[in-house]
């Protein structure tokens, strides 16, 4: 884990690795792993079930990276085979089925945001309009907007670990369209937003935020809402 510190999609990634290997240590960490088997992986999910220590979700998370160490100790050839092979842990089915905005709902948002006004509001406006990710929305700069073709490109996104990074695929990587009544609200709030900034003594440029804290920096994911 410490060897692929700076590997990863993202710093989020290698933290939630951490978070995974804690659990390992927890549950196997006084098992060498030569002496692990199936049975004592299926003895030792069994036991923690009963303890309710961990949810199911995270037992899962647990078990697919305990493969991953194993499969490396079998490549390392540390052991002869990856006991967790003949472990079978199906992905849990989700608590409950998530049930999204009707129209009439989704439209009912877009408009108290829009008479709310600010940058947290328009944020989800344009989320609404053109179905942007949280973290995508949040990472968008200036530079990223074209006012004449009434599009922006998903150059980054900014992540719960406070990081302006790339997307984690290519495809993510896109060109969106922010027509109509969106691409009015967006250029008048670019122009109110100037005024804001000059107001706490920041000039706005191609990399400011289009979506700023108090500060004029990019909002704290955790704290979007």
């Amino acid at each position: 884990h410490e060897l692929r510190e700076g590997t990863m999609a993202s710093p989020l990634s290698y933290k939630r690795e951490a978070l995974d290997i804690r659990y390992i240590n927890e549950l196997f960490g006084n098992i060498k792993i030569k002496d692990l088997t199936p049975g004592m992986i299926r003895s030792i999910y069994a036991k923690a079930r009963k303890q309710k220590k961990h949810s199911e979700n995270a037992l899962h998370k647990t078990h697919q990276k305990l493969r991953q160490v194993m499969q490396a100790a079998y490549m390392d050839e540390i052991i002869m085979r990856n006991p967790c092979d003949l472990v079978k842990f199906p992905r849990p089915k989700p608590a409950e089925e998530r049930s999204s905005l009707t129209p009439e709902e989704t439209a009912r948002l877009y408009k108290c945001a829009f008479e709310e006004g600010g940058s947290h509001a328009i944020g989800l406006m344009l989320m609404i309009t053109t179905g942007m990710r949280r973290g995508e929305m949040l990472g968008l700069t200036w530079k990223y907007v074209d006012f004449e073709t009434s599009q922006l490109f998903v150059a980054n996104q900014y992540d719960v670990s406070k990081t302006l990074r790339p997307p984690k695929t290519s495809q993510s990587r896109r060109w969106i369209c922010f027509k109509g009544h969106m691409a009015e609200v967006l250029a008048e709030w670019k122009c109110t937003q100037a005024e804001e900034l000059a107001a706490i003594g920041i000039k706005q440029s191609d990399s400011t935020p289009v979506f700023q804290n108090s500060e004029g920096d990019f909002i704290d994911p955790n704290n979007y809402s």
